[in-house]
């Protein structure tokens, strides 16, 4: 412990450099939130720190201290905290109701020995510079997470499809409450982004359609799409033919084409349509293929002849390998000799 005439000059300077280098450490080195720095060596010297609800208890040590010193330090901050835990809780800066800490501080003092003014000094300077280097590195960390937090604020305002309503920023973290559109960005891509740590940001985010007319034009896209993929045509056993029944439901796929192709247009982009033909699991692999194939060209071909280009439209067959139903059941079977339709639609979104 220091010697009793080792007074340090500045004790609000080195309290808040204390608290600082305290905060910074947790925040940048140590794993856990409820971990605590609690040792420092500054030259020749070793600072021992015990903590309590609402002040610190630093000890300054020249040499081996003896085992039961950080008992006696812990005991007398709880003998603090318990005699003047109000006024340390209410502390604004006058330390005159404090003063009755002094005889307690003054027991945790070991030997007599006056303390030179040249070694002080040097201690003194020695924990000075210590600490203002770690007084510019928080200064540095923090205001950089305060750039990261307003950059990220920045982008979330604006997003389209995004509607922030508040943000705050305070000790323990960050909050962000706002509406989202579905088909807006997910703000938690923006949040891996700004360099925030994902953990201290609290986000609440309401669906809401946004008017923006990015977002409407995507609503119609996708609607034109399910009506599309919805539709499908029914094929007989080991046979490719159209049945005029079947064959009418091409007539909403032609019209859902078109409706597409003209929101596509907004953005420059083209609407790409895959046919794929099925069948049941009765023949053979390589049969079944083949006439999945053909059920497939025979949906596209009646597709042209509706005035939809061939550049827009794809063929393949998948045999019996993505049945609608998998149950050996004759009708269900009948279920699955069919042709399906999959839409390629442009991005629906963009990232700025």
């Amino acid at each position: 412990m220091a010697a009793k005439n080792a007074v340090v000059q500045d004790t609000d300077l080195v309290s808040g450099m204390l608290t600082a280098v305290q905060d910074f450490v947790r925040d940048s080195f140590l794993s856990g939130k409820t971990e605590e720095l609690d040792t420092m060596h500054v030259g020749e010297y070793t600072v021992w720190v015990s903590h309590g609800p609402h002040a610190l208890l630093a000890a300054v040590i020249s040499g081996a201290a003896p085992p039961d010193l950080r008992n006696a330090l812990q005991r007398t901050l709880e003998r603090i905290h318990a005699e003047f835990g109000h006024a340390l809780q209410s502390f604004s800066g006058d330390a005159s109701p404090l003063e009755g800490t002094i005889p307690m501080l003054r027991s945790c003092l070991l030997g007599n020995q006056v303390a030179k003014p040249k070694r002080s000094n040097r201690m003194a300077f020695i924990l000075f510079d210590i600490l203002a280097l770690l007084i510019a590195g928080v200064m540095f960390y923090t205001i950089r997470q305060e750039h990261r937090w307003n950059l990220y604020i920045d982008r979330l305002r604006s997003e389209p499809g995004i509607v922030l309503t508040s943000a705050e920023s305070h000790w323990t973290g960050y909050t962000v409450i706002g509406l989202r559109d579905p088909l807006a960005i997910d703000p938690d891509e923006l949040l891996l982004q700004s360099g925030l740590d994902p953990a201290k940001v609290l986000s609440r985010w309401e669906p809401y359609s946004s008017l923006d007319p990015a977002f409407s034009n995507a609503r119609t896209l996708l609607a034109g799409k399910d009506v599309v993929e919805q539709q499908v045509i029914r094929f007989a056993l080991n046979s490719a033919k159209l049945d005029p029944v079947e064959l009418a439901k091409l007539d909403t796929v032609q019209g859902a084409f078109f409706s597409l192709e003209r929101q596509a247009a907004v953005e420059s982009h083209k609407v790409m349509i895959q046919v794929l033909g099925h069948t049941d699991r009765s023949g053979a692999e390589t049969a079944n293929r083949l006439l999945s194939e053909k059920r497939a060209e025979a949906v596209v071909n009646a597709l042209k002849e509706r005035g939809i280009p061939a550049s827009a439209i794809t063929a393949a067959g998948v045999g019996a390998s993505r049945p609608a139903q998998s149950q050996s059941d004759t009708y269900l079977e009948d279920l699955n000799r069919r042709v399906t339709f999959r839409v390629s639609l442009p991005p629906l979104r963009k990232s700025r």
